[in-house]
């Protein structure tokens, strides 16, 4: 609980009437490997802080599935439509064994009417997620796949070492064969283009 009140000040929530209602509003969850959160179509019932753990969002296709987006521990996870409630269109499925918090969207509702902070507090969220999209669809204009590689190794390190290969390369848009070649590059001291 120390490190969501952490992350709570660390956005601007440090002290204000309410603060502590609203983290004791978040109950502890947890999540075990392979556990979907939401599926397209369903409809978001709560947001998340994960503690520690590993999170992916996906979309399937007809012959395989799209990473579009990986969360590490220490940060907070908002489902699409979550204050919407438009149906979301992707799955959240954990990665290995995670624990967070939830907060119900009906409770987050109530806080952001009663406290202005708390609105603010959202929407910085909100802005941090746009943010995070709009950096996810820039390293994909990166032409050459072994400089997509570096960004995300610098960017993202946490994730390119936990993630599986298959998973990394569905990120990365490539085939893992291609992420295997530039791995060992890498590995070596190499700078080829691709």
């Amino acid at each position: 609980m120390e490190e969501l009140a952490e992350q709570l000040a660390r956005r601007g929530l440090r002290v204000f009437p309410g603060r502590e209602a609203l983290a004791k509003a978040f109950t502890k969850v947890w999540f075990r490997k392979g556990q979907l959160l939401l599926v397209p179509g369903q409809t978001a019932q709560s947001l998340y802080f994960l503690s520690r753990g590993l999170v992916r969002g996906y979309r399937r296709y007809e012959r395989y599935e799209a990473t579009t987006w990986f969360l590490p521990g220490g940060q907070f996870l908002l489902p699409d439509g979550c204050f919407t409630g438009e149906p979301g269109g992707e799955y959240i499925e954990c990665l290995e064994d995670s624990v967070g918090f939830a907060l119900s969207l009906r409770e987050a509702g109530q806080r952001m009417a009663e406290i202005p902070q708390v609105a603010s507090f959202f929407l910085r969220l909100l802005e941090e997620k746009a943010l995070e999209a709009k950096r996810r669809e820039e390293m994909l204009r990166i032409p050459a796949a072994a400089d997509r590689y570096r960004h995300v190794l610098h960017a993202q390190p946490t994730v390119v070492y936990q993630a599986t290969q298959e998973l990394l390369a569905s990120y990365l848009n490539l085939s893992p064969k291609h992420l295997s070649r530039l791995r060992r590059e890498e590995a070596r001291g190499g700078r080829r283009g691709d």
